[in-house]
């Protein structure tokens, strides 16, 4: 009964598709805290994979409806990839 089941993969995709973010408002934290940490062990009973935590946070904010603005343009990570800023390097 999530209310992270409501959404579409493409509203997944675009607004939950994250990591532990940046910057949050304390008041979101608060909340979003008490989902995160209770997500973590069903996850973790899934896999033990390294994303772990941010796949219980992705469920969190989900349920929550706090949906995110993602900016990837910003990244070095993988060449080649979407949302890499290697025209920024020199």
């Amino acid at each position: 009964n999530s209310p992270s089941l409501s959404y579409s993969r493409k509203e997944a995709a675009k607004y939950f598709s994250v990591g532990p973010p940046l910057m949050l408002h304390i008041d979101d934290l608060a909340s979003l805290s008490v989902l995160w940490e209770k997500y973590m062990r069903p996850v973790l009973d899934q896999d033990k994979d390294i994303l772990a935590d941010m796949w219980a946070y992705c469920m969190a904010a989900a349920d929550l409806g706090l949906r995110h603005t993602i900016l990837d343009h910003y990244m070095i990570s993988t060449w080649g990839s979407h949302g890499q800023a290697f025209q920024w390097v020199d």
